[in-house]
């Protein structure tokens, strides 16, 4: 297989595995408001799921004359309220 295959079919993967925790968290949400299920508050490295987003995007934006980028507003975790 092509390199631009194999890239391309990988981004197909990781999106489908995307899609499917979006599923399940609409499914959770909905246990959640019949109090089927509690909510717990947990930390995770923004700056590592931005890049996931950007990536998951790219090809949506294509040939179009839009550009995405990450800018680092300086603020750390401990900056955080």
């Amino acid at each position: 297989m092509p390199p631009l295959q194999r890239e391309n079919l990988k981004k197909v993967e990781k999106s489908a595995v995307d899609l499917i925790g979006i599923v399940s968290d609409i499914l959770d949400l909905s246990k959640v408001e019949a109090g089927k299920l509690s909510v717990r508050a947990d930390s995770f490295e923004l700056g590592e799921l931005v890049d996931e987003v950007l990536a998951s995007a790219a090809p949506l934006v294509g040939e179009r004359p839009l550009v995405l980028q990450k800018r680092d507003s300086g603020v750390g975790p401990e900056d955080a309220h």
